[in-house]
């Protein structure tokens, strides 16, 4: 889906919704992750969102392929989540040339629970 000079991805609303517990409480999950390419420079903006507010984990995981070869990156953190509320989790930025391919995955965590996984390439597939 198009936003502007942002492309936003999601595994679809029903896939990215996860419904899960901690302790007796009960919670909608959403993550996504937009990307933005200038200037030789993709963005890459992952953002959550809960129903309730909620303290989970996140793990943000780049795989670039091109002609300079391969390389890996990793970012994690934890945010606290507030109701209804779209929390920006990391910003990262990397160089990007006319043949690389990313392969993006984003894990959210509530405790040690993986609540939802978004995985996207980039560019993306037609």
């Amino acid at each position: 889906m198009e936003l502007g000079r942002y492309r936003m991805f999601s595994l679809g609303l029903a896939s990215v919704l996860a419904a899960g517990t901690a302790g007796s409480a009960h919670f909608d999950l959403q993550a996504w992750i937009e990307t933005e390419q200038s200037n030789g420079t993709l963005v890459i903006t992952p953002y959550c969102r809960s129903v309730t507010g909620l303290a989970v984990t996140y793990r943000l995981v780049s795989a670039k392929t091109g002609k300079s070869g391969t390389s890996r990156s990793t970012q994690s953190g934890r945010v606290a989540l507030r109701p209804g509320v779209a929390e920006l989790l990391s910003t990262l930025h990397l160089g990007l040339s006319g043949d690389d391919r990313y392969l993006l995955e984003l894990e959210v965590f509530a405790g040690n629970q993986l609540m939802v996984t978004v995985t996207e390439q980039y560019p993306p597939e037609d």
